[in-house]
């Protein structure tokens, strides 16, 4: 979350705020802030007044306009005011001033740390053995930190807690770490089992740190290697929440007296949400509906999992990250789960900066700019699925939004050539592979996929007969914007069969075809029909010689590397092959014998040392022409 203190102190006192809005204002002097003023005179004017910033009071300066209201308003009012922004988007206001003037409230490794103390452990502090003193609530620093829309009860509904300290005893000695103001370390208990006759709960804690610098260990379980690989966060929750429901649905349907001598039937809860972490699965409570959520962002989510939820829930919606991994797998569980509703955040969202300075991308960095229940309605509203089919009583139809979204994560996509304006092609992306295909390989995609995955006959009828796979029909699809540049001014990219390469001067980095997600794309014609793999050792290496007269030799050494283009650069280096190689041996026995251990050679023993030198600079000249 932004700090207002430091973005006025950022912008001297917000001045350079006002002079963003409006170029034209001076201290000291009166201008116009609306460009059809009627006004002979300019009437507004720039003051400073002390205002209140969590309870301390600093001078910032404001902004008068006598010939409007008359109102004295502070830089942010003032950007809100010219944006048409209400106060509810005051967060979403200081983001984008911060944005502009590049203000990051980022983690800070000297002032995010907990307090450390050790001691010798005592006799009942076991190896491995963690203890830990929690507060009675959470502080509301320490809820922000989760989330800007969390409060108590989201935090105690999904079993937070927040820690005074937690101890870590290893060979003999105890580690005290203890929360701060600028660290708060949360724990949570997480219920594998409830405890069934003899048999006591299964369970393990995990322990976070939500602003460890090091992002690898901000998660921490206990027992360690205790909790299980597939274990669904919230899962256990959820059924309670389930048996809750319904216990509170019973009293009220047998306190009707209409219902004497009927039986109660268990409703399902209307939504679960599928969270990608921690801090997105407590907004989602704050806002009233029960998350679940992996142990990881690219954990499997398996359909026994989605089945049981399913037993408690009527709509499972699923809100994935919209960074490169989330959206690759978010695009999977939507394909593998066609009932689960996926809701894409705005990409607009990655213009601003979350706390560690990178493109926001979750649900609390969206929700810190919308806290709003009704923006989160208004954003599952959004939501869809990739069940392209609807069935009815008597009836199928397909649905049209729902089947260009199932292609369109397929990579199916309109493209209009750049040259040909009149012309849109149909494409088929795959990683940065580009096809142009036409409506009869889609309705041959879709065919297939019906056989192999939905096992109807009455869909495949659908798919074969329906006039929204004709070229008319599909030229609604999403387009695609796409950049055939493959080069910067310092670096190219190469693509091949299974990867692209990207070359600069300081390294050779491959990306496979579903980790790509860089600008530059290339039609599947011109992709380098081989598969390329990056061989670490260096080919050769040179040491540089400069002789008494001054005189520059270089040395090389051909390392014994498999490479059919080192072979191709060596032998068609040797300039002086004849003399070495045929003229100067007597016999075929003698010759075939030095061609068998010298074949790739620059530095043969039947050349002279300028003759060596020749080879070599005809070598390296190949070498450098190459890149």
């Amino acid at each position: 979350m932004i700090d207002i203190k430091k973005m006025y102190e950022a912008t001297n006192y917000g001045l350079e705020i006002i002079k963003w809005l409006y170029p034209q204002a001076e201290v000291g002097k009166k201008f116009r802030v609306r460009e059809n003023d009627d006004d002979k005179t300019p009437s507004s004017s720039l003051q400073k007044r002390k205002v209140k910033v969590k309870g301390v009071e600093i001078e910032v300066w404001g902004l008068t306009d006598f010939g409007g209201d008359s109102s004295w308003r502070n830089p942010i009012d003032l950007y809100m005011w010219e944006k048409g922004k209400s106060q509810e988007q005051f967060y979403e206001a200081t983001q984008e001033i911060a944005q502009n003037f590049n203000i990051c409230e980022t983690v800070d490794i000297k002032k995010n740390i907990p307090k450390i103390e050790k001691r010798a452990a005592l006799p009942e502090e076991k190896n491995e053995t963690r203890i830990w003193k929690v507060k009675e609530q959470a502080t509301l620093a320490e809820l922000a930190v989760m989330g800007r829309t969390v409060k108590q009860q989201a935090f105690d509904a999904l079993g937070w807690k927040s820690i005074n300290w937690i101890t870590n005893t290893k060979e003999g000695q105890t580690t005290i770490k203890h929360s701060t103001d600028n660290y708060p370390i949360f724990i949570r208990k997480c219920i594998i089992k409830d405890a069934d006759g003899d048999s006591p709960a299964e369970m393990f804690y995990k322990i976070y740190e939500p602003l460890n610098a090091d992002k690898g260990f901000r998660f921490q379980s206990y027992p360690v290697g205790g909790h299980p690989k597939d274990y669904i966060n919230g899962l256990y929750e959820l059924k309670q929440e389930y048996k809750d429901y319904n216990a509170k649905k019973r009293k009220e349907f047998e306190a009707d007296e209409k219902n004497a001598g009927k039986e109660y039937r268990e409703q399902k809860l209307p939504i679960a949400i599928i969270c990608s972490g921690e801090r997105d699965a407590l907004c989602c409570r704050s806002m009233g509906f029960p998350p679940i959520w992996l142990n990881s962002e690219t954990a499997r989510l398996e359909k026994c999992v989605i089945n049981e939820v399913q037993e408690y829930v009527t709509t499972i919606y699923n809100i994935p990250d919209i960074d490169n991994t989330g959206i690759r797998e978010g695009k999977k569980v939507a394909l593998r789960f066609l009932d689960i509703k996926t809701v894409w955040l705005p990409s607009s969202l990655r213009r601003f900066r979350d706390h560690r300075g990178k493109p926001c991308k979750d649900l609390r960095d969206w929700m810190d700019l919308h806290p709003l229940r009704s923006d989160f309605l208004e954003l599952l509203k959004g939501a869809i699925s990739a069940k392209f089919w609807v069935k009815g009583d008597k009836s199928i139809a397909i649905d049209t939004a729902n089947l260009h979204y199932f292609l369109h994560l397929n990579g199916y996509a309109t493209y209009e050539d750049e040259y040909n304006k009149e012309e849109q092609k149909l494409i088929l992306v795959n990683g940065y592979e580009v096809t142009e295909v036409y409506p009869r390989d889609i309705r041959k995609f879709l065919r297939r996929w019906v056989i192999q995955h939905v096992h109807d006959h009455e869909v495949l009828n659908l798919v074969l007969n329906s006039t929204k796979l004709s070229a008319l029909g599909l030229e609604a699809l999403q387009d695609k914007q796409l950049d055939f540049t493959c080069h910067t001014p310092t670096s190219q990219t190469y693509f091949f069969n299974n990867v692209a390469v990207s070359v600069n001067g300081n390294e050779i980095r491959p990306v496979k075809r579903e980790d790509y997600s860089t600008s530059a794309y290339v039609w599947a014609d011109t992709i380098i029909k081989h598969n390329f793999r990056l061989i670490k050792e260096d080919f050769f290496t040179v040491a540089k010689e400069v002789g008494e007269d001054g005189h520059v030799n270089y040395r090389i050494h051909i390392n014994k590397v498999g490479s059919n283009l080192m072979g191709y650069f060596i032998n068609s280096s040797r300039l002086h092959w004849r003399k070495e190689m045929e003229t100067r041996f007597e016999n075929q026995a003698e010759r075939d014998a030095y061609a068998a251990t010298h074949k790739f050679d620059l530095e043969g023993e039947g050349l002279t040392e300028e003759e060596k030198s020749e080879h070599l600079q005809n070598f390296l000249n190949k070498v450098f022409t190459v890149g």
